[in-house]
């Protein structure tokens, strides 16, 4: 693999995943390679949910790892996967959408927990990307962040 990587016949998804160097990057290739590492139980987080709803917020010393974030619900089994982050937390169902056939928290979650996690001038801008991206409302979905 890391001979073919070198040679660029193969580029990296994010670590642990390959494609064909020839393929394009795009939204279903990014879920489709993302299904590979993520089971049932969990629903892809953060970051990288903000990435597949198209609004790139990874610090830009993180940009070239994609890592994959996954949260499962409290008292499931943490997901143990090379190249995978995963935390706990309670996430109601109104809070988790599907992209083709996987689980993702949706944009106005997405936009709460990076708040949260982030660094302020990060977070802020995240949050204000993901709101023009996704067309969310500050009035009508203001008591759903909390």
């Amino acid at each position: 693999m890391r001979r073919a990587v070198a040679e660029k016949r193969v580029r990296p998804v994010f670590k642990s995943v390959y494609v064909d160097a020839g393929v394009p990057d795009t939204r279903n290739l990014r879920v489709r390679a993302v299904r590979l590492v993520t089971p049932a139980h969990a629903i892809v987080s953060d970051c990288f949910a903000s990435w597949l709803w198209g609004v790139d917020t990874f610090r830009p010393s993180d940009r070239h790892l994609l890592t994959p974030s996954l949260v499962v619900p409290h008292g499931a089994s943490r997901v143990r996967a090379p190249g995978v982050s995963c935390r706990q937390a309670l996430l109601p169902d109104a809070d988790v959408a599907e992209i083709d056939g996987i689980r993702v928290t949706t944009p106005i979650r997405t936009a709460s927990d990076l708040l949260r996690k982030m660094w302020r001038p990060y977070a802020l801008a995240a949050a204000a990307c993901s709101a023009r991206s996704c067309s969310l409302s500050t009035t009508s979905r203001t008591t759903s962040v909390g």
